[in-house]
């Protein structure tokens, strides 16, 4: 098992980071598009695999979620 990579990044990024991966890998289940895109290209996903490599995609969902200015 390789070592986990080191990051700089602060618990507070990380768990920003976590919940947009979890928001992608949401929206990907929910897409039938975005998974017959995937079928179209010759990849079939086994569904224990979307789980656990959290296989996402974005369709600009997050952007109405953020605050309008970073002061927020």
């Amino acid at each position: 098992m390789p070592k986990p990579i080191k990051s700089n990044t602060s618990p507070k990024h990380t768990r920003y980071l976590s919940r947009v991966v979890d928001l992608y890998h949401t929206v990907f289940c929910e897409s039938s598009h975005a998974r017959k895109l995937l079928e179209d290209l010759g990849i079939l996903l086994d569904l224990s695999i979307l789980e656990s490599s959290k296989i996402g995609v974005s369709n600009g969902s997050l952007r109405s979620m953020l605050p309008d200015n970073d002061n927020q």
